[in-house]
């Protein structure tokens, strides 16, 4: 648990305690993301056929650590700012350390995923430029649909485009097996 600093607020002024409430909240949040992101990639690795669900499961993975990451910094800043307003009479709060919160959620460095480069780590896939163009036509395909609004019509041309890569993919595996 934090330290409790105590202070007397002024009307309409921060608190230790709204940090550390907020703080709770994050830290709640992203343990149910890392243990969702784990029990799904649990039941992915292993399928010869899960390439693009373990890429697409990464990158919520990633987006999930990266909205954590920015709700610290903005603690760290709403800290800052108390800190340069606070008078001789009190104490400084003392800023998040992004490291220290991750290993006290459980998330090591040595996991997938964790933030030890910065948001960079190895994805558990190999690199786009190992597979064909056909398989990132796909997986660029299936990632767009959840970063568009989709009508029908463009519902039915992704199912095409789908279709269209699918079996070029697997044409590509017949021809080539290794």
């Amino acid at each position: 648990m934090l330290m409790s600093w105590k202070t007397e607020p002024a009307d309409g002024e921060e608190t230790w305690e709204d940090i550390e409430r907020e703080l709770g909240a994050l830290r709640e949040r992203l343990r149910h993301s890392w243990t969702w992101y784990q029990r799904r990639r649990e039941a992915l690795i292993g399928r010869p056929d899960a390439r693009v669900d373990l890429r697409r499961l990464e990158t919520l993975w990633q987006r999930a650590l990266a909205g954590f990451l920015a709700e610290i910094e903005a603690l760290n800043r709403r800290i800052d700012a108390h800190n340069r307003a606070l008078t001789s009479q009190g104490d400084p709060w003392p800023r998040l350390d992004l490291t220290s919160e991750l290993s006290r959620l459980g998330i090591g460095e040595s996991e997938p995923g964790a933030v030890g480069e910065r948001l960079e780590t190895p994805s558990p896939v190999p690199p786009i430029s190992e597979e064909s163009p056909a398989e990132v036509a796909l997986h660029r395909i299936i990632t767009l649909r959840e970063k568009i609004p989709h009508t029908p019509r463009w519902e039915q041309a992704r199912k095409r485009a789908l279709w269209r890569y699918l079996a070029r993919v697997q044409s590509q595996r017949r021809e080539d097996p290794s």
